[in-house]
């Protein structure tokens, strides 16, 4: 199969699998807080939120992990593959193991740090308890979601996520209407999840051969070699958590739970435009994985302006519809008492304007070996992030907050890694700026304005027009793109990746 063909494939399941994502937790959201409360949610997520920090203890292992098999598969080295395996294997498992102590451990003592009621504190400890029963199984099943996206098997784990994501929305139901609350919410995702990393391993075992499981397998040339390069990405990822994660730890003890709530749908927003981006880019990271293997520089560069180009003009319509509709989106789907999620949530979709045209770039950066570089940047950006939003919260709250992530992220991170991309890649801001954001500015005007100009002219009523609303105002935006700004090459390209048949 083609390059191309396998890029469109993959891309055209994992769109379908965010989608199915983003539907159901539309429709859902309400729906649990309806049933369970604000205050339950709310610490619900600060649960989750605290869990979803031990994330970083993988070490960056799960990237290191797909880019030695994607170099393995296109060196067609078999013992290569199934040494990077097991040692990631053995290195999740004591990680796992690790990680449900000190869940186990916290669980008695994190609740008395929030704003919460001594019922809810019990709550947050049943629910660290299950996530401490199934972080084993949670650790060692990413080892072959590794496998698969270092095969580009993109398509395989995309139908296993479109799978639990649907049986996961069908067991909510009905746990919540049997009365299993927040606590059944979390065995069912977690049960799920575990069965989902068993799926992945049989669907990887034809691709990974005859593979003897050793759990304490640690190969000292295989782990020096994934670790050297996976341990400025876990600092990453480290510092990566004060941006996106520590926004709810900030409102619980500045604010209390109810302002967590308030804020998680603000946040979700921004949550559900940031999971499109990979839609896009991540299955062209193993590829350039396996271009900088080859030495091709100059199709990675290549791909950085194509990929760019074409995913910033399907992405960026996305963002600016979405800043023009937040207010009608947000009252429809969560109905009164949310109002004070509207301003926030425009903030935090800002500055994704800025991101969308730098990820592709610092994807192919991390690639090609350039892992502290990322780093440095990521921790001057969480760090300013944490010390705004702790200044802004007590005079702004849940908007100082939303502000404190917004301002770093595009007076800080945007300009290093624009600056990095010039330096790493050999192009020219004059001339990524040509190849890229030029052509497609165009299209970005013409979708502001006739979003601007559907709203004026019809307001929306309930969250079914809102959506079929935003939906025609972007489907013209690329119509009116692919008329008047795509070359007869590109369409050719655009027909190649997602029409052609895998």
């Amino acid at each position: 199969m083609s390059i191309l063909r396998k890029l469109g494939r993959n891309i055209k399941f994992l769109g379908v699998s965010t989608v199915i994502r983003f539907a159901v937790a539309l429709l859902l959201t309400p729906f649990i807080i309806n049933k369970v409360g604000k205050e339950p949610y709310g610490v619900y997520l600060l649960a989750l939120t605290f869990t979803g920090y031990f994330g970083v203890l993988d070490f960056g292992m799960l990237s290191a992990l797909v880019k030695f098999v994607a170099e393995s598969k296109g060196a067609n080295n078999r013992e290569t593959l199934n040494q990077s395996v097991n040692v990631s294997f053995s290195f999740f498992f004591l990680i796992g193991l690790f990680i449900a102590l000190m869940l186990f451990i916290a669980s008695f003592f994190i609740g008395n740090l929030f704003h919460i009621t001594a019922e809810n504190m019990r709550l947050m400890r049943d629910i660290l308890w299950i996530s401490a029963a199934f972080a084993v199984f949670s650790w060692v099943g990413n080892v072959f979601r590794g496998v698969m996206r270092g095969f580009q098997m993109y398509h395989l784990e995309s139908s296993i996520n479109i799978i639990t994501t649907l049986i996961n929305a069908i067991l909510t139901v009905w746990l919540l209407y049997r009365g299993y609350g927040v606590i059944g919410l979390m065995l069912a995702t977690q049960l799920l999840n575990a069965l989902s990393g068993l799926f992945c391993y049989l669907l990887t075992r034809r691709e990974i051969g005859r593979l003897k499981i050793d759990i304490f397998c640690f190969l000292r040339p295989t782990f020096r070699k994934m670790f050297g390069f996976s341990v400025y990405l876990f600092l990453t990822n480290l510092f990566g958590i004060l941006v996106f994660q520590v926004d709810y730890v900030i409102i619980g003890l500045f604010l209390n739970a109810a302002a967590i709530t308030i804020y998680s749908i603000a946040f979700s927003i921004q949550q559900n435009i940031r999971a499109i981006s990979p839609i896009l880019l991540e299955p062209a990271w193993p590829l350039s994985v396996e271009l900088e293997g080859s030495g091709q520089h100059g199709k990675q560069k290549q791909l950085l302006i194509s990929g760019t180009r074409f995913s910033t003009l399907v992405f960026v319509p996305v963002i600016l519809i979405s800043l023009i509709f937040t207010k009608p989106f947000i009252t429809n789907w969560m109905g009164p008492g949310f109002e004070e999620s509207v301003f926030p949530a425009q903030v935090l979709l800002f500055f994704w304007f800025f991101n969308a045209h730098t990820n592709l770039g610092a994807n192919i950066i991390i690639a090609k070996g350039f892992v502290k570089e990322i780093f440095w940047i990521s921790a001057a950006t969480s760090v300013t992030n944490l010390v705004l939003s702790i200044i802004l919260v007590n005079v702004l709250g849940i908007t100082g907050v939303a502000l404190g992530t917004t301002i770093p992220m595009i007076l800080v991170n945007f300009p290093l890694l624009l600056r990095l991309i010039n330096k790493k890649l050999n192009i020219g801001l004059s001339e990524l700026y040509q190849s890229t954001l030029k052509p497609n500015l165009l299209t970005y005007i013409f979708t502001a304005v006739i979003s601007l100009c559907s709203l004026s002219v019809y307001y929306p009523k309930n969250l079914i027009l809102t959506l079929a609303e935003m939906g025609i105002v972007y489907i013209i935006g690329l119509l009116f793109s692919y008329i008047f700004t795509l070359k007869a090459e590109e369409k050719q390209q655009i027909h190649k990746l997602l029409f052609k048949p895998a």
